[in-house]
């Protein structure tokens, strides 16, 4: 039996909600991120990316296993209860976040968002790194929006070798948290410039090659630049962002992320169905 109309009218309430407190808990992340000292800032992002990473493989073999034993609703109801374990969890935080409290002044949401807007505006490094958390994260919004096509178009692959691909793109991510972890200074190796041009060959392989083992190789490669890439912009964005202005200024990055990630998916479906 089919979903009524009822159902898409619910389900579309409940990505809303999720999308909502998404765009709420990074930006507070990014605020208690800012608690810590310099050199730890890049471990914890690191450490954050790794376990998004392993959550997004967990979740989707889990969501493939519980949708063949279980109802919708019942996989939708055993979400909303990880969502409140994990409300649990934050509650248990014991850390404290300094506050600048020299000027006092009333809150408006909108005022604060629009010196969010201002302080940003007249940082130009701080918009340089927003810039390449935003190519990160529009990696992944390609990434999620044409491997399904490349798949099924290029590669004649079933599901399960969809599945594979995505894998491979996490493991990718999670190898370039690890890395960033242990080679600690070593790190300075990489930078912007080079890691673009290796994600733009790559890209093109990928495209080239699509034979043998090269797709599931070009995967690893293009999560682990992509990561290293996304982790590197966001621990400079980080330390470069005065204490006060962490919260602001992630939520004007992800409302900029909210904004053109759909668009940019809606061109890049129009391009692969005009191809």
């Amino acid at each position: 039996m089919g979903l009524t109309r009822r159902d898409l009218q619910c389900l579309f309430f409940f990505v809303i909600l999720v999308t909502i407190a998404s765009n709420v808990f990074f930006p507070s992340f990014n605020v208690l991120l800012k608690s810590l000292d310099n050199a730890e800032v890049e471990q914890a992002i690191s450490l954050n990316n790794i376990c998004l990473q392993i959550g997004a493989i967990i979740g989707s073999c889990l969501s493939g296993v519980l949708l063949t034993f279980m109802t919708f609703s019942m996989v939708m109801l055993l979400s909303s209860f990880c969502f409140v374990i994990s409300l649990l969890f934050v509650s248990l935080f014991k850390g404290t976040i300094h506050r600048n409290t020299s000027s006092r002044h009333e809150f408006h949401i909108i005022n604060e968002y629009f010196e969010g807007i201002k302080y940003v505006r007249l940082n130009k490094e701080i918009i340089y790194y927003i810039i390449i958390v935003l190519m990160s994260n529009m990696i992944i919004s390609f990434v999620n929006t044409v491997l399904p096509i490349y798949n099924l178009n290029v590669l004649h692959g079933n599901s399960e070798n969809f599945a594979m691909l995505d894998s491979l793109f996490s493991i990718g991510s999670m190898i370039a948290g690890l890395m960033l972890i242990y080679l600690k200074k070593e790190y300075k190796m990489f930078n912007f410039q080079t890691l673009n041009i290796v994600l733009s060959i790559t890209l093109i392989f990928t495209i080239i090659f699509p034979y043998f083992i090269f797709p599931y190789f070009f995967m690893i490669i293009i999560g682990l630049i992509n990561a290293l890439s996304g982790i590197l912009s966001n621990t400079n964005l980080m330390k470069k962002t005065k204490e006060e202005y962490v919260g602001r200024v992630s939520s004007t990055l992800w409302m900029f992320y909210s904004i053109i990630s759909p668009i940019f998916s809606i061109i890049l479906t129009t391009i692969e169905s005009n191809y």
